[in-house]
Parts: structure tokens; sequence; C-alpha cells
């Protein structure tokens, strides 16, 4: 189950899930859950609970996705899950483009062991 850190952090529910939880990286509309100490403490309350990157939430906070390579570098045994999507630079989702997906290709080439889901807009 993908869990929003910035609404979960200290929620007791996500104990009971276990394994089952994963905790994703935000957006730049998010005020906490962007950088890896964020993620850090989440992770370090919930010691069975996994990570997902959100490749397109790296961009909004750091469109050199530095950010992106210092998360996989932090929580790579515990990624479980990829989300690739196309976004605006307020956060806001829209069709994923194959610019989006040349953009993401160095980190989707470090993860490429770690199940995508691919996240878009209806037309």
């Amino acid at each position: 189950m993908i869990l929003h850190p910035d609404l979960y952090a200290a929620a007791d529910a996500a104990f009971e899930l276990g394994e089952r939880a994963v905790f994703e990286n935000m957006d730049v509309a998010k005020r906490f859950g962007k950088s890896v100490e964020d993620l850090a403490l989440v992770l370090d309350h919930f010691p069975a609970a996994g990570f997902c990157l959100d490749v397109a939430h790296v961009w909004t906070n750091d469109p050199s996705l530095d950010l992106g390579h210092a998360l996989i570098d932090a929580f790579a045994p515990r990624l479980r899950q990829l989300h690739v999507s196309g976004i605006e630079p307020d956060g806001t989702h829209r069709v994923t483009t194959q610019n989006d997906l040349s953009l993401y290709a160095p980190l989707l080439e470090r993860c490429s062991r770690v199940p995508h889901v691919f996240e878009t807009v209806r037309r």
C-alpha cells in the first residue's frame, strides 16, 4: 500500500501494515516527505516499511534529478516500486511524454529490477 509520508508518518495504522506499507517521496506541493532526511525519519519509525520512488515528484523538487540518486542511494534496499508520470513544475500530473522518459532514464536504469507503475491522466 503506497502511503504519503506527510499524512501517515505518525499513524499507528501503518504499523499494522508491516511490509505492505510503502512510503512515497512527495512533490513540490507538499511540505514534508520530499528529502532524504524526511523519508529517513519516516522509514526509521516504520522499520518494516518500504520505499516508492516517484521520479516525477523528484523532478519537481530538483530538475537535476540529483535528489533521485540520493534517495536511491539511501533507500535502495527498501525500494519496492517506481512511479513514472508526466508532471508540471507545480506538481500537476499530465500525460507522460517521451521527453519525460528520456529525462528520467538515468533513474529508471538504476531501478530496472523494481516494478514500475506508469501513472497518467486520461485525455
